[in-house]
């Protein structure tokens, strides 16, 4: 090629940068934005898992855990895969619950994560979240039961990383609750008030300890919600990233090949001299290369944020979570970020190879659609519409596609918003009890008897799909739980396990010796928490009744309808407060990560619709022309280049509404589908009607706009 043409080249490449120029930033926004978005959560959450994954090992995680139960034996100290250890719930600072225990030396061994070991008896390790909602610093002394401390260290387990009172509240609440670790010379002065929990490690056979040692609960390590729920709220946004990051992978491409598409439908002329020429691939090569400057400035950015902000995204789970010392893994960085330039690359190609073939497109003789077949609609707009789609559909279903990625987006995050606010809302009203107390035995440890007290029992057995259930023994007509008769589940556990009234509930011990076939006769209104309400002794009944090898023992629990003077802060406990409040503190951090959706995701919607409407006008000038020199007026002519866009737009919104509630079961599900706990998804209209408002508004505007550009004579 001579230096001439070459320049000539050049300058043309130069002059579509500056007729493209806000394509191009379009583009270059787009890139920067999404992918930083996605990115920055992929890195952080892949980080978290993997903090956490080397942390379990280094420290020894348990893989699973039981109480005794009462008077019966545990592993002698020392016996190889076990470790015994005991802890008691004392007052705190603010009057929250702060448990006490010894440091555990072979299994769920802690991590300093500020400050240093224990020295001397009136020494303490605290969870740092704990010490930081109440503003204790290190060195600080603080109140602990009747014993004054000094706090000389922050400290972290691969089985309180959610540092939960109990498996029925939903997420930590740190103003409430707390863990710590003293000497056993001080420990000492709650030994006799504290509770047994035996660890056990891989090595060991569950069914020969089930036959060894018996126990109250049973609870195996992925369905223990301290450890699992951090790692759902990781393995969440992570998925959530790769959605974003496919979303936004395929905006970029429909801009890519609108920006292809434009550029060859204008120099579709010049090429084919080009090509007569003898010079068509050096041409095309020039605007191949036009949109990957926009490209790679946007990659560079995304990646730098992702690397920048990294670390803060792992910080907004921080603030439930105990996490052990971690930082930004930036091996996962620098492979997500090369797989996403070298997608990047790709998706241009394949956008420009759609547009400018390596050969010149023949014509292709069609058979016609003739008007006169289409009389019925009354329109002349809406028949030239249909006629011209049904001659190149690839632009409306290109439309349709695109509408509903970006709607889908819209009503994803609305739906996870609306949903989470719901269940909040509900979690206050089907909390029927004040506090619940897990007593330490059988013996009317609780003093007399009140006239809100109700005496229970609670157990853990196991579905058939692993998961653990909370079994409630309660009175048969409880002032709490209404009449149970019979087996009852919550509406919660209906939905999630797909099992109501009439049908066969079988549980089973963890190691499947024990099996308890249930009948149920009953569903609550219950839809926050998956339970199981057996009347008191039913699961003796089920024994006898068709079960096999014999009942679960079980730990008794007392509600209540207040604090109960005798066990208030002598025994573990769960308060209604402590329930409600620990939902309030997801609440806060979701609806963070929900704002930035919902914000991207409107801004997305108007970038769409302008991408589409540009790209219509852009396309069809010469229809335009034609279509004026035949006395069309611009109603005619608005119709005809966007007529049935309305109903393309409620079908996008209905299609992505109905796939938005399933993908946000499948979001809650993947972080707590183990867990008691249980999110409704909204299924109102409230959530595709202001998805479709908004749609509606910004069509009206862009519509209006065409009506008016339509009236000028250029």
């Amino acid at each position: 090629m001579s230096d001439r043409l070459d320049t000539l080249l050049t300058r043309r490449a130069r002059r579509r940068l500056r007729r493209n120029r806000t394509d191009l930033a379009v583009l270059l926004g787009v890139v920067a934005l999404g992918l930083s978005l996605g990115l920055t959560f992929l890195v952080a959450a892949t980080s978290s898992l993997r903090g956490m994954d080397d942390f379990a090992a280094s420290h020894h995680r348990e893989a699973g855990h039981f109480e005794p139960a009462s008077g019966k034996d545990v592993p002698p100290e020392g016996t190889p895969g076990y470790e015994t250890t005991r802890t008691a719930d004392v007052t705190g600072p603010g009057s929250s619950v702060l448990r006490l225990g010894q440091p555990r030396e072979r299994i769920n061994r802690h991590q300093i994560v500020s400050g240093r070991e224990l020295r001397a008896a009136d020494e303490l390790l605290l969870n740092r979240r704990y010490a930081q909602a109440h503003g204790i610093a290190l060195g600080d002394r603080i109140t602990a039961g009747e014993r004054r401390l000094t706090v000389v260290g922050y400290a972290a387990a691969p089985d309180l990383i959610a540092v939960k009172n109990s498996e029925i509240v939903l997420q930590p609440n740190h103003e409430r609750f707390g863990v710590g670790f003293v000497t056993a010379e001080t420990f000492a002065h709650w030994r006799e008030a504290a509770r047994t929990t035996v660890f056990w490690d891989a090595s060991v056979d569950v069914a020969r300890m089930s036959g060894t040692y018996e126990a109250a609960t049973v609870r195996d390590v992925q369905n223990n919600s301290r450890v699992q729920q951090a790692i759902g709220d990781s393995q969440g946004p992570r998925d959530l990233a790769l959605l974003i990051l496919g979303i936004f992978l395929v905006i970029i491409f429909a801009l890519l090949a609108v920006h292809h598409f434009e550029n060859r439908k204008r120099e579709a002329a010049d090429l084919e001299a080009f090509d007569l020429l003898g010079h068509r691939r050096r041409a095309m090569a020039r605007h191949l290369r036009d949109p990957l400057a926009p490209l790679l400035v946007g990659w560079t950015v995304a990646s730098a944020v992702a690397l920048a902000a990294a670390g803060p995204a792992m910080d907004i789970n921080a603030k439930l979570y105990d996490y052990p010392r971690m930082s930004v893994d930036l091996g996962t960085w620098a492979l997500a970020s090369l797989a996403i330039g070298l997608l990047l690359a790709l998706l241009n190609w394949a956008a420009y190879r759609m547009f400018y073939p390596g050969r010149p497109a023949r014509t292709v003789r069609r058979r016609r659609l003739p008007l006169a077949r289409l009389r019925w609609l009354p329109d002349a707009g809406y028949r030239l519409r249909l006629v011209r789609g049904l001659r190149n559909p690839r632009e409306p279903v290109a439309t349709v596609v695109l509408l509903l990625v970006v709607a889908f987006l819209v009503n994803f995050s609305l739906s996870l918003r609306v949903s989470v606010d719901s269940y909040l809302e509900a979690l206050e009203d089907q909390t029927p009890f004040s506090h619940m107390y897990v007593l330490p035995d059988g013996s009317g440890s609780e003093g007399p008897a009140r006239g809100t007290d109700e005496a229970g029992r609670l157990s853990t057995l196991y579905h058939a799909s692993g998961t653990a259930q909370s079994v409630f023994e309660v009175p048969p007509r409880s002032r709490y739980f209404g009449s149970t008769t019979g087996p009852v589940v919550t509406s919660a556990f209906r939905e999630k396990y797909g099992i109501g009234t009439g049908d066969l509930l079988t549980l089973r011990s963890l190691d499947g010796t024990r099996v308890h076939p249930l009948r149920i006769t009953g569903v609550t209104d219950e839809t926050t928490s998956s339970y199981v309400y057996l009347p008191a002794g039913g699961l003796a009944a089920a024994a006898e009744g068709g079960g096999s090898g014999g009942t679960e023992s079980g730990v008794p629990v007392l509600f209540t309808g207040s604090a109960h003077p005798q066990l208030e802060g002598r025994t573990q406990s769960v308060a209604k407060e402590e329930i409600v409040s620990s939902g309030r503190s997801i609440v806060e951090i979701i609806n963070l990560q929900i704002g930035l959706l919902i914000g991207l995701a409107c801004l997305l919607l108007v970038l769409m619709l302008l991408a589409l409407y540009r790209f219509v006008l852009g396309t069809q000038q010469e229809f335009l022309r034609v279509m004026r020199l035949n006395g069309h007026g611009p109603r005619v002519l608005v119709r005809a280049l966007f007529g049935f866009t309305a109903p393309a737009a409620v079908l996008a919104v209905v299609l992505s509404q109905l796939l938005a509630v399933r993908v946000v079961r499948w979001f809650f599900d993947g972080i707590m589908y183990d867990f008691s706990a249980y999110v409704p998804v909204a299924s109102g209209l409230g959530v595709p009607l202001l998805t479709g408002a908004l749609l509606a508004l910004l069509m009206s505007v862009f519509l209006l706009h065409a009506h008016k550009k339509m009236r000028s004579p250029s």
